[in-house]
């Protein structure tokens, strides 16, 4: 996975979602702390479409919230890495941008893989 072929705003997401994993003492880096990082996002395109799709952004967030809240903790010296469920996102994510022939990687190809994901 190339983090170099991420759009900014999605390398804005990654770091965000480090940082909220990080505060609540979480070893591994997963898809709900980067879908709250990319809800977060001022002028990105996560809440809107969430909107768009009929379902309450402020509500999925919540959720996404109390999903975060019951992960487990790790305490002491932590070297944070990407879950599994989180690595087959990206991996899904960049195989959806090379199938449309894009040039990076963006929050949009993310959120499709998310919905993708088994």
């Amino acid at each position: 996975m190339d983090f170099n072929r991420f759009t900014v705003k999605l390398q804005e997401a990654v770091e965000t979602a480090n940082g909220f994993a990080g505060e609540q003492n979480h070893s591994q880096l997963e898809i709900a702390h980067i879908l709250l990082a990319l809800l977060d996002q001022k002028e990105g395109i996560t809440r809107p479409l969430i909107d768009k799709l009929g379902v309450s952004s402020s509500s999925f967030e919540a959720e996404l919230r109390r999903v975060v809240d019951s992960l487990p903790k790790a305490y002491g010296p932590v070297q944070r890495s990407l879950s599994q469920n989180a690595y087959n996102a990206f991996a899904k994510a960049e195989k959806i941008r090379m199938d449309l022939k894009d040039e990076y990687t963006s929050a949009e190809h993310f959120l499709l893989a998310v919905l993708e994901i088994d």
